[in-house]
This record gives structure tokens, C-alpha cells and sequence, in this order.
């Protein structure tokens, strides 16, 4: 196999599906050559229909509703779940009463406009309460800094905590999860290059919070089902409106409810 594969992913994909991907693609076909480009969603679905890369790493919000354009298709690699960051004098009194525990907290966001402002909204929406946000940044690292340092509260993307602030997470959100997939163009898909990409996607897909994975750890888990969905492990607290319950595997899914609108462009 030779050639050039353009690989689109938004940036807290890059390390847990988009790097190892490229690593493995590379090692076993030593003529095909991989470019990895940083694009959002709603830059790169466009992207692949207009040729411009071959497959994009994107996301959907799972409370929200997504159409792709005609002639693309995308394939469910796992979801990724919201959690609620806090401060640790926060983190106690929202396992006991859930997101009622900071309806009058600070709250971090990105701003008004970005994909990942709806999650926060529908979150408040559904325990009761509108946000009193004091802080803006369009960096996920940047809203846990915030947050250790006391700043307030956020609700983040689980993939995007690194392992200094896991020690935040109060609380999965019930409910609220982005949906990541594999979008490619449909009569590409019997391209040798793009089918080896899907497939080694597919087997990079892992429990959030299990760090980096080497192009080892991907052929490692060649036998894992295909697309299996990151679900939350057994004991693991998921806040609902007025406290938190114990989810696990068999945890009921997420439902779409609304759609949280025109997505902007920035990296939150």
C-alpha cells in the first residue's frame, strides 16, 4: 500500500485516536504516508466532502442532532463523557445533591458560540438553573487549571483531562456525552488505505482515563469489538438533578433531547 492519507481530528482526539492510528497505519504499510491535520467538526465534515482530507475524527453532543451532507458516512467509535469539575471543597457536597451543589457556583466556559457551550446550558437547563458564568476560555486544559486553582466550576469533555486533573471530576453528567466517529466519504471506503484506517480506529477505542496508547497498545487490542462504546465502569458517580447515582455497564444511554444550535469554531 502507497500513497498519502489525510487524517482530520479535532484536538483532544489527537492523542488517544489520531496519533496511534497514524503510527500503526505507517508501520504496517511502510509506502503509505499519513498527515494528520487539527480540524473542528464543523471544519472538517467539509473538508472530506470536498476531498480536501480522506477521513475526519469528529464528534455530536449526544442531547443534540447531527445530519451528514449526502455521500458521507460515519462510524461510531466511542463515547466520550461530560464530567463536572470542581474544587475539592465542591466535590463531596455535588456527590450528595448533584448539580444542585453549584447552581450558585462560578462557572468556566468557552464562549457564547462554541460547540461545547451547549453541553453546559443543557446540563443547567435539565437540573434547574441558567449558569452564572464568569470565565471564558477556549482551551479545556486551561478551564481545569481554573478549576484547581478555585476559580469555579466546568463541565469538560472526560478525553480532555490529562492525569494532573482527573482529581477534579465531581461527577459524570447523566445523560451528556459527545459521540466521536470516523467520517469518510462513502465511495471511498473500499479505498485499501481508508478501509485500514477504520479498522485500526476502531481498535484504538478505550475506557477515558486510560491514557496515551502506543501503536503496542493498538495491535494489543486488535480483538476488541468493533466501535465498542466507552461506557462508564462499574461504581463510577453520574450527577442527575439533585444528586448522584452509581452507573456502570449496564447503565441506561444517553437520549437526544434538543438540538444545541449552530456550532462555532473554536477548539472548546
Amino acid at each position: 500500500m502507497t500513497g498519502v492519507l489525510t487524517l482530520a481530528t479535532f484536538r483532544t482526539a489527537q492523542a488517544r485516536f489520531a496519533l496511534p492510528a497514524a503510527a500503526e497505519l505507517m508501520r504496517e504499510h511502510s509506502g503509505l504516508r499519513v498527515r494528520v491535520v487539527e480540524l473542528m467538526p464543523v471544519e472538517s465534515v467539509p473538508a472530506v466532502r470536498r476531498r480536501e482530507v480522506d477521513l475526519a475524527i469528529t464528534y455530536a453532543y449526544s442531547f443534540g442532532t447531527r445530519d451528514l451532507p449526502v455521500g458521507l458516512a460515519s462510524e461510531f467509535l466511542g463515547d466520550d463523557p461530560l464530567v463536572l469539575i470542581a474544587p475539592a471543597g465542591l466535590r463531596d457536597e455535588v456527590r450528595r445533591r448533584g448539580l444542585a451543589a453549584v447552581r450558585d457556583a462560578d462557572w468556566i466556559a468557552a464562549r457564547d458560540g462554541a460547540p461545547s457551550i451547549a453541553s453546559v446550558m443543557f446540563a443547567c437547563r435539565e437540573a434547574g438553573f441558567a449558569p452564572r458564568i464568569q470565565h471564558r476560555s477556549g482551551s479545556f486544559d486551561a478551564m481545569a487549571e481554573m478549576v484547581a486553582h478555585g476559580l469555579g466550576v466546568a463541565i469538560v469533555p472526560e478525553m480532555s483531562l490529562s492525569g494532573d486533573h482527573r482529581a477534579l471530576v465531581a461527577c459524570r453528567v447523566a445523560d451528556s456525552v459527545r459521540r466521536v466517529g470516523v467520517t469518510y466519504r462513502q465511495a471511498s471506503a473500499a479505498r485499501p488505505a481508508v478501509a485500514a484506517a477504520i479498522r485500526i480506529l476502531r481498535s484504538v477505542d478505550t475506557p477515558a482515563g486510560a491514557g496515551v496508547l502506543t501503536p503496542a497498545d493498538v495491535r494489543r487490542r486488535r480483538a476488541w469489538p468493533p466501535g465498542r462504546s466507552r461506557t462508564a465502569p462499574a461504581g463510577s458517580a453520574r450527577c442527575t438533578r439533585s444528586g448522584t447515582t452509581r452507573g456502570g455497564a449496564g447503565s441506561a444511554p444517553p437520549r437526544p433531547r434538543i438540538s444545541p444550535g449552530p456550532a462555532g469554531r473554536r477548539r472548546a
